[in-house]
């Protein structure tokens, strides 16, 4: 045999190269375990006797085996014994039944059909000396360079046929119940331990058994020559390490030529570990047996690993609608441990697959089944938007490959019986990878892995029926396989047929130490290094159960980091690195540090951006007094200009000095910004990755005063006319299905609509409003978390307020009023407005009371009364998100004070170091609230209805959110246990604006833009009344030119691309499509403006007139800007003075007055058959005229 050359071929030429083997593969023999044979090796990696040569011979030799088999069954009886010693690393090359001792599947040592034990168990049993003898079936002893084929020495030859190798070997136990230990006496393969402890595991079970492990170093003498000179060689395989399992219930299901007087009378596995030693294989040239020199090139170390090194060892698939709530298996937080998961969509559910990409970017890497997918652009575009990988059909693929700046890598083939052939054509020379779907014949799938080698591209297998057995040799063959997350488990100490995770995690995992423990490195969401510590695939399972840093001490067991110190660590991710002999664990840690000196690092302290991140996080929490940081905190306008200030510095600088100079100052203030809205380092990060990731490029040019100042005209003419021919070209140019609204390359336009074009059904479809998410798949979110709030409190309030806001240095999630006033720190300018406008509000308000209670006698006696009493308890929901609301806690907390209700409570998510904006703190003693509750979401609402340990109970909750708060209230408010009700449904913010001739362009352009930036969810809608074309390009202009100046920009884009003009005949259709849509708010930029108000019947609030733009609505003018949306202005008011009182009606009637009315009721009591009620008026009309009653 040729030696093999040091220089590693290009990895799509071997892709290629593979791919051709691919046909043969399909008829190798690799079915090593019918006919009821268990296929047990001891092996030393690689591929074992699987390869062509044996595939084509392997039909007779299994005719052979099976001929034996039979016979020795009906001679033996199933005397025989299950015992196979492989090795579990990436090139295993034989996973079979037993491929984990942990699985104790009843497949791993599978008992035959009428198989029984024969032997007599003794009463010292396991005391005594035991024989053990295995098959080494089908093990070639042919030793290569590569390391695939490590195959060889100590495999011996049993009458010179390599198919009935066996070995026996002789073991002693020794010792008492709870200590027993092992010791070998006659070992042929020169595994020698001694008094090495048996650990007792699932005891009572069936599959009880004795763990023991012992190391032996590994001699090979390979049979064919692996130097360019052909020297005679050896190579050490040191500090190997096996495990043995001693079943000691679970009967051997195969037979046995052992004539040993006492055969162990259960069921053996022994596997081997781990391939132990540095640089292995150490291999030497020899001269007459004498070692010289040691051969340090041409050799791959054992164990080479696949091409896509740092993915994931396995994908759970998931539906990514509903993967929140799951009904058994891995739950989302699971999974973000796992960080992969595999997914399926349709062009049905393709606006789904966007929003879930957006929430998890980052968290997960989401592999995409998209060969449903009827256009090639959503394929692209679930790239763009984030997908890891996208799974497609070979027609899909061929389009794809057409499509710029797209990553191959990101693409797999599905294969779905396709000729040899028409895969190399398709994917020959390319790094695509390969999907096998649904695999039934698993033995097939692995001939395939073994042909196909390891130095490829990606090949991943979903199985028919999936075992944790299949998933092992396909994850040790270096394929991925892809598991449904409902049969995966992190919890190993549950009784349940779920495939444990943790197994599959660590599949490849190696280790050189003795002792079996993994070197694990601790990082921050960064990849800061925090230390360096141990880890065992029970300290593992662990971590993956607790959603904690546990690792294994050398000494002591299980570690769990910070148990007594208080310095825990919440698990971010488990991953392997590139040769897997080493874990990663990424944390968030929490309170002083990793290190035991109380540092953050074990390396010393950090520095750079993340010792800038954590001062400015100290600065944020608790501030020395003259701080300059934090001064910058507290007066955003300062900030801003800092801000610009050094990023012109920056741009003016010019020496390397200079520049390194100005960029830190800038990196300080912007990162100081960060941290004052709640943002880290791992956000922007995120974001970068996310940048990264994109296959659509946007030209990326100068935006408004900055391409003026700086010159720069985007590549076209500095005449301010070319701007308006771009939008004038983009409202003439019909729009693409993927570009609806025409916003790309720059061009913000709203999607134009004729109504005299169109038939009455189609108007109203364009008038939906953007699709929500589906309702059962939010109640799955919503519902465990107000159950968890309600059971255990304050408790889950601050675990979720951990989770969701990052505030994890909350000990409470109330803040008690009075507030300090270090909280209500503002710039005098910010208190002047917040006091207009609390003063505005408060008179408009005060006016809807009512100056005394209605009373009238509706007859003679009989007097109606009705009064007005507050509402107790009230608790009003402030949102968070992407902007602050202190305009909010003044439209819920001063109607509140208004009305008298005794108790306001205000909730409002903090930010990420556990504070509340000044605003609302402050707008919130103004309205003088009892408290504010830290939590925002689900469990804020869950919270004030149901009250906590430090929450006070309300007895109504007002205020908007996003659609999950909108779920939580509906949902508490139809639990009569809670007894709350609530003001409204509340969905994305949204306007309609009817403009006429009159109207001015830039009053309706920007009227539709400060909705258009609450978020990309709302949706704004023009009603043009007879306007031109030229008048409407006019609005067009304005909308482009005033968007393009909003730091908001990119948010307007969204909503845009959802957000439609009507063009009318005139102002009677304008307001019956407007009654139609029930507008959140609704604008009149008409003529006659009193009269066309007449004709509203729909709306939550109108804004009458040229001068009356939407936003004082929401800040200043009076009236509530808590409105009714999605339509559901047709049945709810806005919140008013009404909607914190209640009106209590009574009844006064005198005798005269029973009796004019009393022969009516009595009647009417009569007909409905209530005798009781008819009574209770007869009594007393007898009691008048001195009659006795019955």
């Amino acid at each position: 045999m040729s030696t093999q050359s040091p220089t590693v071929p290009h990895r799509s030429s071997l892709h290629n190269k593979n791919l051709e083997n691919i046909e043969e593969s399909s008829t190798s023999s690799v079915l090593r375990g019918k006919g009821g044979i268990q296929s047990t090796v001891w092996s030393d990696g690689g591929i074992l006797g699987n390869n062509r040569r044996s595939a084509r011979r392997g039909v007779l030799w299994r005719l052979v085996l099976i001929a034996a088999i039979i016979i020795a069954a009906i001679i033996a009886l199933s005397l025989g014994l299950v015992f196979g010693l492989r090795k579990t690393n990436n090139h295993d090359s034989k996973s079979s039944s037993s491929t984990s001792a942990e699985s104790d599947s009843s497949s791993t040592t599978s008992q035959s059909s009428g198989s029984t034990s024969s032997s007599t168990v003794s009463a010292d049993f396991p005391v005594g000396t035991y024989s053990f003898t295995t098959f080494l079936d089908t093990v070639t002893t042919d030793c290569t360079s590569n390391s695939d084929t490590w195959t060889c020495y100590p495999y011996t030859i049993y009458n010179s046929n390599k198919n009935k190798a066996m070995t026996t070997l002789n073991w002693i136990i020794t010792g008492s119940e709870g200590n027993y230990k092992i010791t070998s006496t006659d070992n042929p393969l020169s595994a020698d331990f001694e008094d090495v402890d048996l650990e007792l595991y699932s005891e009572g079970q069936d599959s009880e058994r004795y763990h023991f492990q012992f190391t032996m170093d590994k001699e090979v003498v390979p049979s064919v020559p692996i130097t360019d000179d052909d020297s005679d060689t050896v190579c050490y395989f040191n500090s190997t390490i096996f495990t043995g399992y001693l079943y000691t219930k679970m009967e051997k299901d195969y037979p046995t030529n052992d004539e040993s007087d006492n055969p162990w009378p259960y069921a053996v596995r022994a596997e081997q570990s781990v391939g132990g030693g540095e640089n292995v294989p150490n291999c030497y040239k020899t001269v007459n047996g004498r070692i010289t020199e040691q051969i340090t090139e041409g050799l791959d170390a054992m164990g080479a690993r696949r091409r896509d090194t740092m993915a994931s060892p396995f994908l759970p698939s998931i539906d990514f609608k509903s993967y929140a709530s799951p009904a058994q298996g891995l739950d989302a937080q699971a999974l973000s441990y796992i960080g992969a998961v595999f997914t399926t969509v349709t062009p049905a559910d393709i606006d789904d697959a966007f929003v879930y990409l957006r929430e998890t970017f980052g968290t997960f890497a989401t592999h995409f089944d998209a060969s449903a997918l009827e256009e090639v652009s959503d394929v692209v575009s679930l790239l763009d938007a984030g997908a890891a990988k996208v799974f497609v059909s070979l027609q899909q693929l061929q389009q794809l490959r057409t499509v710029p700046n797209i990553d191959l890598d990101r693409l797999v083939a599905i294969v779905l019986g396709q000729s040899k052939q028409e895969l190399i054509d398709t994917i020959g020379g390319t790094t695509v990878g390969i999907y096998a779907q649904n695999v039934k014949d698993v033995e097939l799938e692995l001939a395939y892995l073994k042909e196909y080698g390891t130095d490829r591209p990606a090949v991943f297998t979903s199985f028919a029926q999936p075992t944790l057995e299949n998933a092992l040799e396909v994850a040790k063959l270096s394929g991925t396989p892809i598991i449904p997350a409902a049969l995966l488990t992190v919890d190993i100490n549950a009784e349940t047929s779920l495939i444990p995770a943790g197994k599959l995690l660590l599949a490849n995992a190696t280790s050189d130490r003795a002792d079996g423990l993994f070197t694990t490195l601790v990082t921050d969401e960064r990849g800061v290094a925090l230390g360096l510590v141990y880890s065992s695939e029970e300290s593992v399972q662990e971590s993956l159960r607790t959603g904690r840093g546990v690792y294994q001490s050398r000494k002591r067991g299980l570690w769990y980091k910070g148990e007594s110190s208080g310095d825990v660590q919440e698990l971010v991710r488990v991953s392997l690195d590139c040769d897997s002999d080493c874990l990663n664990y990424i944390v968030r840690q929490k309170g002083r540090g990793f290190c035991h000196l109380a540092t953050a690092t074990c390396f010393g302290h950090y520095h750079g951006l993340s010792k800038l991140q954590q001062t400015l996080q100290s600065r944020k929490a608790s501030a020395p007094e003259g701080s300059y940081t934090a001064r910058l905190f507290n007066d955003p306008q300062m900030l801003k200009a800092k801000i610009m200030e050094e990023a012109q510095e920056l741009v003016e600088a010019k020496t390397k000095e200079e520049v390194a100079f100005e960029a830190a100052d800038l990196f300080y203030f912007a990162l100081t910004k960060c941290i004052a809205s709640g943002v880290s380092l791992t956000d922007v990060e995120k974001n970068l990755d996310a940048k990264s990731v994109k296959i659509k490029r946007r030209k990326g040019d100068a935006k408004g005063p900055f391409a003026e100042k700086f010159g720069v005209t985007n590549g076209a003419a500095k005449e301010n006319t070319e701007a308006k021919e771009a939008i004038k070209e983009a409202a003439s140019v019909p729009k693409s299905k993927d570009d609806p609204a025409g916003t790309q390359d720059g061009k913000i336009l709203m999607q134009r609509i004729i109504t005299a074009d169109r038939t009455p059904e189609e108007v109203e479809k364009v008038l939906q409003r953007p699709s929500q998410r589906s309702a059962d798949r939010i109640l799955g979110i919503v519902n465990p978390i107000i159950q968890n709030v309600r059971e255990r409190g304050d408790a889950a309030l601050l675990e979720y307020t951990h989770k969701f806001e990052k505030a994890t240095s909350l000990t409470t999630p109330v803040l008690r009023a009075p507030f300090p006033r270090s909280m209500m720190q503002l710039p005098p300018e910010t208190i002047a407005a917040i006091d207009t406008s609390f003063e505005n509000i408060r008179k408009f308000h005060a006016a809807q009371a009512d100056d005394k209670p209605l009373e009238v006698e509706t007859m003679p006696g009989v007097k109606c009364r009705r009064f007005v009493r507050p509402i107790e308890r009230v608790g009003l929901y402030v949102p968070g998100g992407t902007a602050v609301l202190p305009s909010t806690a003044l439209m819920l907390g001063v109607p509140a004070m208004v009305a008298g209700c005794k108790k306001i409570v205000i909730a409002s998510p903090p930010r990420a170091d556990g504070s509340v904006t000044p605003e609302v703190v402050y707008c919130a003693a103004k309205v003088g609230a009892e408290s504010i509750v830290l939590a925002g979401g689900a469990q804020a609402v869950a919270a004030m209805a149901y009250g906590t340990e430090s929450v006070t109970k309300v007895d109504k909750i007002l205020g908007p959110g996003n659609q999950f708060v909108t779920a939580a209230k509906m949902v508490v408010s139809n639990d009569t246990s809670a007894g709350v009700s609530i003001d409204m449904p509340a969905g994305p913010s949204e306007v309609l604006v009817i403009a006429d001739k009159s109207a001015n362009p830039a009053f309706v352009a920007s009227d539709l833009l400060s909705q258009a930036e609450h978020g990309v969810d709302s949706q704004v809608v023009l009603i043009a009344v007879d306007l031109s074309e030229q008048e409407l390009q006019a609005i067009e202009d304005e909308l482009h030119k005033q968007a393009m100046a909003l730091p908001r920009v990119d948010i307007v884009r969204g909503s845009i691309a959802h957000s439609v003009t009507l063009v009318v005949k005139d102002i009677e259709e304008a307001m019956v499509l407007s009654n139609m849509y029930a507008p959140e708010h609704l604008i009149l930029q008409v003529q006659d403006v009193e009269k066309v108000t007449q004709m509203v019947e729909n709306a939550g609030s109108v804004f009458m007139g040229q001068w009356t733009p939407e936003s004082v609505g929401d800040y200043s003018a009076g009236v509530n800007h808590s409105l009714p949306t999605y339509g559901y202005a047709k049945q709810y008011s806005g919140v008013n003075l009404g909607s914190y009182v209640k009106h209590i009606t009574a009844s006064n009637l005198t005798a005269e007055g029973l009796r004019n009315v009393g022969t009516a009721v009595m009647q009417l009591a009569k007909v409905e058959e209530l005798e009781a009620h008819r009574r209770a008026v007869s009594i007393r009309l007898a009691h008048m005229n001195g009659e006795a009653t019955a």
